[in-house]
């Protein structure tokens, strides 16, 4: 029926709903958008001055949140699970999570593929998560949308074959790979990405000390610092696609 004719790739693009084709996955036609961080120190604060923007940072503040894992980020699932996407309004009441947004898109911007983010970070504790989530805001109070995540921990950021436990309060580079993602952002939204050091119990939480996490019982509070100058600046990438 001509099926080994057609493109071995299809996928539905999120926001346009619409399926297109492709020959390799990710599609080899993407372009690469580069956003880097920027705030004056307030980022945990949604209405604060965390940006995204595609100019470089010069000499901006850092940003600092304490994740305590007695206190973790809650995971936003219903009892469909995977099967509905999760509205980040939920938790912005919190103060373990740092926000970065851009302004509202002057036209639609279509995502492809696994987003990354280069994240410069130090923390006070030997051991530690960091999370990154992907959102797409809607205008004027309207659901924010999880479009995907990524985590590392810090003592296998190089590999989970190996293990580099932190130097407190030294800035360590982390790379953060994000799960697939097709989503059309619409013309007026914002591109959002959260920081934070937990999602209980969709994953375990780090203790913060260095040890066994799963035989510890100690709990320790780490104090996050994220940073963002032209020596260290944290990012986010991702794939776009011209021909939406």
């Amino acid at each position: 029926n001509g099926i080994d004719q057609d493109p071995p790739v299809r996928y539905f693009v999120m926001g346009a709903e619409k399926w297109k084709s492709a020959d390799t996955w990710p599609p080899q036609h993407l372009q690469e958008q580069t956003f880097y961080f920027h705030s004056q120190g307030d980022a945990d604060q949604l209405e604060g001055t965390g940006t995204l923007s595609q100019t470089k940072p010069e000499g901006d503040a850092t940003d600092t949140y304490t994740y305590d894992p007695n206190d973790p980020m809650p995971t936003l699932w219903t009892p469909n699970l995977f099967t509905v996407p999760s509205n980040r309004r939920q938790t912005e009441y919190r103060t373990d999570v740092l926000y970065y947004r851009t302004e509202p898109l002057e036209e639609a911007l279509e995502i492809v593929g696994y987003p990354e983010v280069k994240l410069h970070a130090s923390s006070s504790a030997p051991d530690t998560d960091f999370f990154a989530r992907l959102v797409d805001e809607h205008p004027d109070g309207g659901p924010a949308i999880e479009l995907c995540y990524g985590l590392v921990r810090a003592r296998h950021r190089h590999s989970l074959d190996t293990e580099d436990l932190l130097t407190p309060g030294k800035v360590t580079a982390f790379h953060i790979r994000l799960g697939a993602t097709v989503c059309c952002i619409q013309k007026g939204h914002r591109i959002r990405l959260e920081i934070t050091s937990s999602d209980f119990p969709n994953h375990d939480r780090n203790h913060n000390t260095g040890v066994n996490d799963l035989a510890d019982t100690e709990l320790v509070p780490a104090r996050q610092e994220i940073y963002h100058s032209p020596k260290h600046p944290s990012h986010l990438i991702l794939r776009t696609d011209s021909n939406p």
